[in-house]
């Protein structure tokens, strides 16, 4: 890890992304940092542009497809804006098949998806997903 590098001291907390957000609003409070959680207004447009380079370094065609970690959604949401926008602009002829992929740990998404809708019997593994 580059902070590493610079002798940060790395703390790895355990807990979803709820407890995670709480513990970061507790050290904001008590410490005077700043998160960057909390700032999501242009993230989207930012993520946009990893879609540009993945594009670019495929000489300007769509990969097949994407597999992004996604905690929330924002950077899969960002991501599906840039190719669409490259798309429409005509630097691209397809867009690609968007696959989200989440820890178990922090897996809102699916939770969301399995209190949305019932759940068969014969769904298999939870590893497969909703």
């Amino acid at each position: 890890m580059q902070i590493s590098a610079y002798r940060a001291r790395v703390l790895t907390p355990i807990g979803n992304l709820g407890q995670l957000y709480a513990l970061a609003d507790r050290i904001e409070a008590e410490l005077g940092w700043s998160f960057l959680h909390n700032v999501q207004a242009y993230q989207s447009d930012g993520d946009k542009t990893t879609a540009f380079e993945i594009c670019e370094q495929l000489g300007w065609q769509a990969p097949a497809a994407v597999f992004v970690p996604t905690g929330t959604g924002t950077n899969l949401f960002g991501l599906w804006q840039g190719f669409v926008l490259f798309k429409e602009l005509g630097f691209l002829d397809t867009l690609p098949r968007m696959f989200a992929v989440q820890p178990v740990g922090a897996a809102s998404l699916v939770a969301l998806a399995r209190r949305s809708r019932p759940r068969s019997r014969d769904r298999g593994s939870d590893r497969r997903g909703p």
